[in-house]
């Protein structure tokens, strides 16, 4: 009684500390709703902001809720998430779900903290949110929105387990919202302790009241009207009642002004590095570059001999970008590529009379340059070359680029390597005929050959990345040109002519023109399969990025008709990456999938060691490729990870590996056909590459592979993997259609050929690379190739 006296003669009286108090408590809780919202937008599919981006979201969203109509905070978060490279779609879904779990969450607390006991209301209002995060009723919610809004399909992937500890996280929140409240209160009337749980019970109830409101702006008056008449049995005096609710609305506008612009000074400026994924975003999007002839080269082989002989024609300079470059690098296959010798000899011939520059990649990861520069000093070129490298461990420049008179280039996946140029054979290594400085397992990789203005810009960009690298001792300087040559006669490359390019780039912060660094590759990448109808395929050394797979999960939800095919590594040749890949096909549950289909290469051919033998082994998938709807491609040098996307730190699982190697990405080239995407002229080339590659993989006629059967693509796909099971599961059993084999999530080639029912039967199938239980989880190989050159030479001395 002597408390309520107390009150009753109670005014309104300003205190600092509670005020300070209340306020901050109350910010970290606006920050930790945006965390909650997090949480539940990872349970949905398709790309999303990170927390930083969701921040940004949220600024604008509060603001929007004090329009009249409680809808316009769901259209402010998800516009302006899409704007930053968000799903509209997931961000409206996920809006809506953490509504309704503050509104389960305060009339919880509601419950609980405005009675004596723990009553039926709030056993009620549990079980109902108990129910409500069942995974079964948020997808029929899901469903029925679709139906009515005729909104693109949106996907719940979160377990109960999930939505409970949602669930359980918004009560605790909401209680701890009533204790800034009650602090906030103390501030202007004084109270006690014991008067504090009623508190947290009014706040929460007073939300409800608001919230509901539909017609009133942020529950303007509503919610102030139910304090008013809640704190009557407390504070008498209507005067200060109405007072008090009317400081509580202007403190809590000024809890979210304030919060806002912490976030402008703080989140804001790295805006860049906050949207869709730890990383920077190109300041403005790429220039689509028409009039381009695109030649396709689907074994990188027959790409060597045209670099060469463009090299050789080349009048005015020759610009080279690569991961490394041996000088004995050299095309093998046909009498008429062994003519063209060594690329070295080419260019250093040539660069007596041209401006000749190589950029390489540098530093404590394969750095090839030492070698190279005793190959140039040998052949009495260092004078004339001029060689930089690009350091900045533990990124690499792993962009394979060569501008021949800024008017034509090459861009590859290779690097100047032996063994990185192999043939459509795909001939183990032991083989007479098998390239020279192939390892481990043949390697399949594709090439592109442009010709017209993207020459020019391939070529600033060139210049861009050399002036980054600082001058070297005995950098060779630039030789006087000569009077530009008479234009050779041009070659008549299976070309197709008034094609539609955009190239792309990835680069680190601090790199070439953009402050905080480009990621266009993965942008352009997100945006193309977003469009994706009919069909994704994807070619890659490794796949470990997580945006990738959620978008390729997010479009297969979309749209019932699309189907995707995956070209994999079953070993990559990296530490980590099985286990990051597996995961990812796993996270995403593309393995299994009825409309996905997920394989790998092999090869088969007579052993020259053992008779009535044929050998089996992989062949290592080295392409960055991919199509999708014979209306876009990408070609280039960027795997489907995280260095070559955006963060290399977003490939760990662990939360060390991530805050490590979060701001590393390498430097990565890419071009991209617009083949009737975007709103550019068909040409068909993209139609054309896509049958040609696919009929090496599949052995299959190139009319086959050019027209979609009724059946669907990957009909074509199976139907080639189970003739070739079959066919190596019988006595002397070899590939019978191209060299696939369905994709096995297990580690040893062994225990692969053993799921798919091939068994290996010593007298008639030798398998050459069989690597052991150590090596497929260690690869300790790998890092021989990484080492620098001057590190390999030491050990060999």
């Amino acid at each position: 009684m002597r408390e309520r006296q107390g009150l009753d003669r109670a005014t309104l009286h300003f205190r600092v500390a509670p005020f300070i108090a209340a306020s901050l408590l109350e910010i970290g809780l606006l920050a930790w709703m945006v965390y909650l919202w997090v949480r539940i937008l990872r349970q949905f599919d398709g790309p999303r902001p990170t927390y930083r981006g969701l921040l940004l979201v949220w600024r604008r969203s509060t603001l929007a809720k004090y329009l009249p109509g409680s809808v316009w905070s769901v259209a402010a978060a998800a516009e302006t998430a899409e704007a930053h490279g968000g799903s509209a779609t997931s961000l409206a879904a996920s809006f809506v779900l953490q509504a309704i779990l503050s509104v389960v969450g305060a009339v919880t607390v509601a419950a609980m903290f405005g009675a004596a006991s723990f009553s039926w209301v709030s056993i009620a209002v549990l079980a109902a949110g108990v129910l409500i995060v069942h995974p079964a009723v948020i997808t029929a919610a899901l469903r029925t929105t679709r139906r009515v809004t005729r909104a693109p399909a949106v996907a719940w992937r979160g377990t109960w387990l999930d939505g409970l500890s949602l669930l359980v996280l918004h009560i605790i929140t909401w209680s701890a919202f009533g204790v800034a409240f009650a602090l906030f209160f103390s501030s202007l009337v004084p109270n006690t302790p014991a008067l504090w749980s009623t508190l947290i019970g009014l706040n929460a109830f007073a939300f409800i009241a608001g919230f509901m409101a539909f017609f009133s702006p942020a529950g303007l008056g509503v919610r102030e009207t139910a304090l008013v008449v809640m704190l009557a049995p407390f504070l008498p005096e209507l005067g200060t009642r109405v007072g008090l609710a009317a400081a509580g609305r202007l403190w809590l506008v000024f809890t979210e002004i304030a919060g806002g612009a912490l976030i402008q000074l703080v989140v804001a400026p790295a805006r860049r590095r906050a949207i869709v994924r730890d990383g920077g975003t190109a300041p403005e999007r790429p220039q689509v570059i028409r009039g381009v002839s695109v030649e396709v080269f689907a074994d990188s082989a027959k790409a060597l001999p045209a670099i060469i002989a463009a090299c050789r024609g080349a009048q005015h300079s020759i610009a080279i970008a690569q991961l490394a470059f041996d000088a004995d690098c050299r095309p093998v296959g046909s009498p008429a590529d062994a003519d063209h010798g060594p690329l070295f000899e080419t260019i250093a011939a040539a660069a007596k009379m041209i401006d000749v520059r190589v950029l390489l990649n540098g530093g404590l990861l394969l750095d090839t340059s030492l070698a190279l520069r005793r190959a140039l000093a040998a052949a009495r070129a260092d004078r004339h070359v001029r060689l930089r490298t690009i350091k900045a461990f533990p990124q690499m420049m792993h962009a394979k680029l060569v501008v021949v008179d800024e008017r034509e280039a090459f861009l590859m996946g290779a690097s100047f390597v032996n063994g990185y140029w192999d043939g459509a054979l795909h001939l183990p290594r032991e083989h007479p005929a098998a390239p020279p400085g192939a390892g481990d397992r043949p390697l399949h990789d594709v090439a592109v050959h442009l010709t017209g203005e993207s020459g020019s810009h391939l070529a600033r960009w060139f210049d861009d990345m050399w002036s980054r690298a600082k001058p070297e001792h005995g950098e060779a300087a630039a030789c006087p040109l000569g009077p530009r040559l008479a234009s050779p006669a041009p070659r008549a490359p299976r070309t197709h002519a008034a094609n539609s390019v955009r190239l792309l780039r990835t680069t680190p912060r601090g790199y070439a023109s953009a402050r905080h660094g480009v990621t266009e590759i993965l942008d352009a990448y997100l945006e193309a399969i977003d469009r994706a109808r009919s069909f994704i395929y994807l070619e890659s050394q490794y796949f470990s990025a997580r945006p990738i797979a959620r978008a390729v999960r997010h479009a297969l939800d979309a749209h019932p008709e699309l189907e995707v095919v995956l070209l994999l590594n079953q070993n990559p040749d990296i530490t980590g990456y099985r286990t990051w890949q597996d995961a990812r096909l796993a996270e995403s549950k593309l393995l299994g999938h009825r409309r996905v289909g997920a394989f790998s290469l092999w090869s088969t051919a007579d052993s020259f060691v053992r008779q009535q033998t044929v050998e089996l082994t992989q062949v290592f998938i080295h392409s960055k490729v991919a199509v999708i709807d014979d209306e876009w491609a990408t070609i280039g040098t960027a795997n489907l990870d995280g260095a070559s996307l955006h963060s290399y730190g977003d490939d760990f699982s662990s939360w060390l590996g991530q805050r490590i190697f979060g701001r590393f990405r390498n430097v990565d080239l890419n071009v991209e056909l617009l083949d009737g995407a975007l709103g550019e002229p068909s040409t068909g080339v993209v139609r054309t590459f896509r049958a040609d590659l696919w009929n090496r993989h599949l052995g299959i006629s190139a009319d086959v592979g050019a027209t979609r059967p009724a059946a669907g693509w990957l009909s074509l796909w199976r139907a080639a993997a189970a003739a070739n099971v079959a066919a190596l599961a019988a006595p002397r059993g070899r590939l019978a259609a191209g060299r696939i084999l369905p994709y096995v999530p297990t580690g040893q080639p062994r225990d692969q050929l053993r799921a798919l029912g091939i068994g290996l039967d010593a007298a008639s199938l030798d398998l050459r690379f069989d690597p052991g239980p150590i090596e497929v989880h260690c690869s300790p190989g790998w890092t021989k190739r990484l080492l620098p050159e001057r590190l390999r030479a030491g050990r060999a001395r």
